[in-house]
């Protein structure tokens, strides 16, 4: 249980640093640098703010769920796909970049924040799963 949830604070950590990081990079010269949250020289969100929204909330039912969600585990599993699914969405948004501009000096590719927040939800993904799949059991077994 306690290394499930280091786990989840693990992935948490990579999504949200890696909405911050750049996601992508096209250009040769003169390059164009994508991030999830610009911050500098001016604010931008290219879809970082939703990941760092739904981490939060995956963070908050990890450590302290409120009182008034009867079932924390299964919303927990619930945002984690949507965090995941967003991923793959990000994910996608790059390849159909890439592809567009096959053949190109200077295509876009594919950089370490993007990478982050995709493993950062996988991550996610998989502990909450794994522990709904053990809470499901316990009730199984004693009921």
């Amino acid at each position: 249980m306690k290394s499930l949830r280091i786990l989840g604070l693990v992935g948490a950590s990579l999504a949200i640093v890696g909405s911050f990081l750049p996601w992508e990079q096209e250009g040769d010269l003169f390059s164009n640098w994508t991030y999830g949250v610009q911050l500098f020289p001016r604010l931008r969100d290219y879809g970082g703010v939703l990941v760092v929204l739904l981490t939060m909330m995956i963070v908050l039912l990890i450590l302290r769920p409120p009182r008034f969600i009867r079932n924390p585990g299964l919303w927990n599993v619930v945002i984690s796909a949507l965090l995941m699914a967003a991923s793959i969405l990000f994910l996608a948004r790059w390849l159909v970049h890439r592809l567009e501009s096959t053949g190109f000096i200077g295509a876009a590719s594919l950089e370490i924040g993007l990478i982050g927040v995709v493993v950062g939800s996988a991550l996610l993904l998989g502990a909450a799963l794994v522990n709904y799949g053990r809470f499901k059991h316990r009730t199984k077994t004693a009921g």
